[in-house]
């Protein structure tokens, strides 16, 4: 994901041994899941939740901590959106690099971690026409949901080696 300067300034790439890094397009959202203390304390709490809180606290026990999430505005022809679901399907180990840029565009930090897609979900769905975004008139879109397990510690890469 390479996002317009003085927006969200982090790219995502996918690495494949022996090749150059690989923006990953399309991707809508990103989240990395921490340990939140609070999420047990409510669970364990013997008084009655709001049902949406509720639905908010399972949804977060599902994710274990480093556990990372993509929401991908899905191409199927893509053949990295495939390369990333396929991986789900065959178990295959992934390397994922993050580059966050400051607002020239220069990459101020970059790091890799390896990776696994613990599931993946596609859905169809209408396109909000009040909200903006998209440069095409496309009504209806993919989504490609896809949870990720953390293997090892992010790697601190050399800015200069980063390309």
């Amino acid at each position: 994901m390479t996002t317009p300067q003085n927006a969200d300034p982090m790219t995502v790439y996918l690495l494949i041994e022996g090749e150059e890094p690989v923006a990953v397009p399309g991707i809508v959202d990103f989240n990395l899941t921490v340990e939140n203390p609070e999420v047990h304390e409510e669970r364990d709490d013997g008084r009655r939740v709001n049902p949406r809180r509720a639905q908010q606290l399972r949804r977060r026990r599902r994710a274990n901590p480093g556990d990372l999430s993509l929401t991908l505005d899905y191409d199927p022809c893509d053949w990295i959106h495939q390369e990333l679901v396929a991986a789900g399907e065959t178990d295959v180990m992934l390397t994922l690099r993050f580059a966050m840029c400051d607002a020239q565009g220069e990459p101020v930090i970059v790091q890799d971690v390896d990776c696994s897609v613990l599931r993946h979900s596609i859905s169809f769905r209408r396109r909000n026409r009040r909200r903006p975004g998209g440069d095409d008139n496309r009504p209806h879109i993919f989504e490609a949901d896809l949870r990720l397990q953390r293997h090892g510690e992010f790697r601190s890469v050399d800015i200069a080696r980063a390309g």
